[in-house]
């Protein structure tokens, strides 16, 4: 029995292996959420917006959410989720559909952090449901928890 038994749990073996490796190789590799941009410290303007991010000078900011450069558009747009600028939604809103995705999902996350009730209709305008894009399904995810937080 125990050579019967040994040969049985060896092709099981094989088998759980083979189905295995059958399953993961189907399945497309991971890709990383990272920006798509330079994003360095050393940059004295992205300093510049981290230090309006600690003051909580959304003026300031606001200036920065229609730079060209994306690195200063993602880095004031994240800076807005960590306080409640009211005045900066109008500009989150555009930027929920930003070209660059990182943006796009910063500013969707910065209008759910500051949670106004006015946000609703624009984070439902961006929600594309029928979208089978990556990113769009991920946009369609941070979308809905900011809808949850704003109302």
């Amino acid at each position: 029995m125990s050579t019967i038994g040994n040969q049985i749990s060896v092709r099981f073996l094989i088998v759980c292996f083979t189905v295995f490796i059958v399953i993961t190789s189907c399945m497309p590799p991971a890709e990383k959420d990272s920006i798509p941009f330079q994003y360095s410290l050393d940059d004295p303007t992205l300093r510049k917006i981290y230090e309006f991010e600690l003051l909580q000078d959304g003026d300031s900011l606001i200036h920065f959410l229609n730079q060209r450069d994306p690195n200063y558009r993602y880095a004031a747009t994240k800076a807005f989720s960590s306080f409640k600028e009211h005045a900066a939604l109008d500009h989150l809103h555009e930027l929920m559909t930003d070209s660059i995705h990182q943006v796009a999902k910063a500013a969707i996350f910065s209008v759910g952090q500051i949670g106004s009730e006015q946000s609703i209709p624009s984070l439902i305008d961006a929600f594309d449901p029928e979208s089978q894009d990556k990113k769009q399904v991920i946009l369609n995810g941070a979308i809905l928890e900011a809808v949850g937080k704003c109302g």
